[in-house]
């Protein structure tokens, strides 16, 4: 669970969650990340049951707040690898990464970044978790500022 925060017109990376456990044991962590972070909106990669979104807005009322975050659920039909290939010009392009230095080995952080930077587009990655969440933030949110514009005619000066 990668978290983007504006940077002019592009995106920086500012904090993750990124652990092997499953993401249905994780939703108090989750939530606690998204009030820290002050999430407003959060895309969610989902099955056919949809049960994270539930999940989260249960724990909200557990605790007795209401969300004010805009949870997307995404249903991805296309393969990771085609769906990294797809976006990975607009992660090089629009978001911003920290050097991965500046983060221990074992950290989330750190693990993201050594997650994101050994991908191989050719094959044989353990995991790419990290590449597959970024392209998710990349087509549904910035993707998503510029599905409707539109091409506009002037007249010119001369």
């Amino acid at each position: 669970m990668p978290v983007f925060v504006p940077y002019g017109e592009d995106y920086a990376f500012v904090d993750c969650i990124f652990t092997k456990v499953a993401t249905t044991e994780l939703v108090k962590d989750i939530v606690d990340k998204m009030l820290e972070d002050n999430i407003r909106v959060l895309v969610v990669e989902t099955n056919v049951d949809g049960g994270l979104k539930k999940l989260i807005l249960d724990e909200y009322e557990k605790r007795g707040i209401s969300c004010n975050c805009d949870i997307r659920e995404k249903y991805n039909t296309m393969q990771k690898a085609v769906r990294i290939e797809l976006e990975k010009g607009v992660i090089k392009r629009r978001v911003w990464f920290p050097d991965k230095k500046l983060f221990g080995k074992i950290s989330d952080m750190g693990k993201f970044m050594n997650n994101l930077t050994l991908y191989n587009s050719q094959g044989g990655n353990k995991n790419d978790d990290a590449p597959d969440s970024c392209a998710l933030f990349t087509s549904e949110i910035i993707g998503e500022k510029y599905k409707n514009k539109k091409v506009k005619a002037i007249k010119r000066p001369f």
